[in-house]
């Protein structure tokens, strides 16, 4: 089984790595998308034996400021990772990215 992410047109250009993840416990790699915004902000979608929602065959993400995890009060990351989601639910997530204000 590999692992991909449908993205939405609309994500595909801030889409900037894809690769694979050595798994110790699964002969499949796990993987990782990395997206950049000209917003400052940078989103990993992952998706590997450990991170929230793996055993369901869902995502995880995580939004980053400076390659550092960072979490936004009353934002789709309310927490430094959101895990358990669908493709649809994650470019959903990605397109609201694209509107968070500038990073400082």
């Amino acid at each position: 089984m590999t692992y991909t992410l449908n993205i939405d047109h609309d994500n595909e250009e801030f889409l900037v790595a894809c690769e694979s993840l050595d798994q110790p416990f699964d002969d499949e790699p796990g993987v990782k998308y990395t997206f950049v915004f000209p917003n400052g902000y940078s989103v990993e979608v992952e998706k590997q034996y450990g991170t929230y929602g793996f055993e369901s065959d869902q995502w995880q993400m995580a939004l980053f400021k400076d390659y550092v995890p960072i979490y936004i009060p009353d934002s789709d990351f309310e927490e430094e990772f959101i895990g358990f989601l669908c493709d649809e639910e994650v470019n959903d997530i990605l397109r609201n990215v694209q509107n968070y204000e500038e990073v400082n």
